[in-house]
């Protein structure tokens, strides 16, 4: 039987297997170069010489290659931020310390009664300063555990003239406010850090979509944010695999018709609709093969069409003739990996050949475009 046939058509499961760990691998590589510029930042803020050395891209870009690299560089990168937080420390605690030089003490107690009765209220104010300046001490130790060196000096900037207040209940007011800043800035900085590790998932994609996420996880600050950052990051990366996967079999498809000697008609592109095209060959002068790829990306429908008046014993005649290669194209795209299992097919004759209007016919071709991306994605990879 040779009239109208349906494929079903799939990305096998070994070449999408393939196919994802390329994308990953895609990614990781982008995602390690980000993370080399991070790198760089953080050993800006240490003194020369603090042993915190480049990780240099690898000559290979194998997927053994590609982790280690990004291994080596999380691990220089906890180094550098744990030398980072400790010289921010130090720093913190010198103006600290700064500003308690002055700080008489003399008069604090040791856990019993000041002996003398008349320096009672001196030695409690000193007390109650000097549990500031503990406290303060604390602080200073989730401060300089910051990232963000401008928000971290803010902080540190009120935590020294908190050491400078003379009054007891206005340097335990100011600390108060100083704990609820470190510790909002501490959650947000948790949240953006988790956010960021979601959103490396798109390092290497480019798209409207994608710089939206992006925005989205500079601002998170809940963990709410998180979650659904997340999820809307799952579901762009499975709309875009769904969309390279389609442009995948619509590539393989175009290729296997031109081995097979199809001149392929043009405007076969992706869109919502599906791909339809008018394939003419060179054996079956007057009529070509019409081939559809369904909106789904999992249907392949092909039927003989005429591009010239013809008779009904003539275009039955086209329909047996055209059958090996219809069938030649479905045995090509399983060769590329696309399986391709006919579910349909109809008598020669039993459906009516369709005329095609000569502006739908086959045009003088020019360069096809390679790896396609569906337009309403508008995502594609970063150059590389």
């Amino acid at each position: 039987m040779s009239g109208p046939k349906c494929h079903q058509v799939r990305v096998s499961a070994e070449v999408r297997r393939q196919r994802e760990r390329q994308r990953l691998d895609d990614a990781r590589a982008q995602r390690c170069r980000q993370l080399a510029t991070e790198l760089m930042r953080l050993a800006k803020q240490l003194p020369s010489g603090t042993g915190v050395a480049a990780v240099p891209e690898p000559g290979s870009r194998s997927h053994e290659s590609l982790l280690a690299w990004e291994s080596d560089l999380r691990q220089a990168i906890d180094q550098a931020k744990g030398m980072v937080s400790a010289k921010a420390a130090q720093d913190i605690m010198r103006r600290l310390n700064s500003a308690n030089e002055d700080l008489d003490v003399s008069g604090v107690g040791l856990g019993g009664r000041p002996s003398h009765a008349p320096n009672a209220g001196v030695a409690s104010k000193d007390e109650a300063l000097a549990r500031v300046s503990e406290n303060l001490a604390r602080v200073a130790t989730s401060i300089s555990g910051l990232h963000d060196p401008a928000l971290r000096a803010e902080l540190a900037d009120l935590a020294a003239r908190i050491g400078r207040i003379d009054s007891p209940e206005q340097a335990k007011g100011d600390l108060l406010t100083l704990k609820s800043k470190v510790s909002y800035a501490v959650r947000i900085q948790e949240c953006r850090e988790q956010a960021a590790e979601v959103i490396s998932e798109l390092a290497d994609i480019e798209s409207d979509n994608a710089d939206r996420l992006r925005q989205q996880a500079l601002n998170a600050s809940t963990p709410a944010d998180v979650s659904n950052l997340r999820r809307d990051v799952e579901a762009l990366v499975q709309a875009m695999t769904s969309d390279a996967e389609a442009a995948f079999i619509l590539d393989t498809l175009e290729e296997v018709l031109e081995e097979l000697g199809f001149e392929i008609g043009e405007g076969f592109e992706l869109s919502d609709f599906g791909a339809v095209t008018v394939a003419e060959h060179p054996d079956h002068p007057g009529f070509g093969l019409r081939f559809q790829v369904g909106s789904n990306n999992e249907q392949l429908f092909t039927r003989v069409v005429a591009l010239e008046a013809s008779t009904a014993e003539r275009a039955s005649q086209a329909e047996e003739e055209t059958c090996t290669k219809v069938f030649a194209v479905a045995d090509g795209l399983r060769r590329a990996g696309i399986e391709a299992r006919l579910t349909s097919e109809r008598l020669p004759g039993e459906a009516p050949v369709q005329a095609v209007a000569a502006s739908d016919q086959v045009q003088p071709k020019t360069t096809r475009r390679r790896g396609r991306t569906r337009r309403t994605n508008g995502a594609k990879e970063r150059e590389r």
